[in-house]
């Protein structure tokens, strides 16, 4: 099972409280988690955390994160820590939900 979480305009110190509210309540019950960035225009070095925890956390149950429909900017910051390797990136939400079904088959 996915779930989908839609991140804010920004995921930062301000925001990072309730976003991972959401995401420790989506690892409960989800083997697979999507994120949509296609609000967020600015992600710090917390919500990059929030991220590898997450992905860390799916691991364990032998699920995975993947993100989608990030914009360039946000790219670029995920590009140069070497997020984007890791958090498997997909242009829309579709294409990610098609790889997690070849991975249940």
């Amino acid at each position: 099972m996915a779930k989908i979480v839609t991140l804010p305009a920004r995921l930062d110190a301000n925001s990072v409280s309730d976003v991972e509210n959401i995401v420790l309540h989506a690892l409960t019950d989800n083997k697979f988690l999507i994120v949509d960035f296609t609000q967020c225009r600015y992600i710090s070095s917390i919500g990059i955390r929030l991220l590898l925890m997450s992905k860390k956390e799916l691991i364990k149950k032998e699920g995975d994160i993947f993100i989608t429909t990030v914009p360039i900017d946000v790219k670029k910051i995920l590009d140069m820590t070497g997020m984007t390797q890791i958090l498997n990136p997909f242009d829309t939400i579709q294409g990610a939900m098609d790889e997690i079904h070849e991975r249940e088959c």
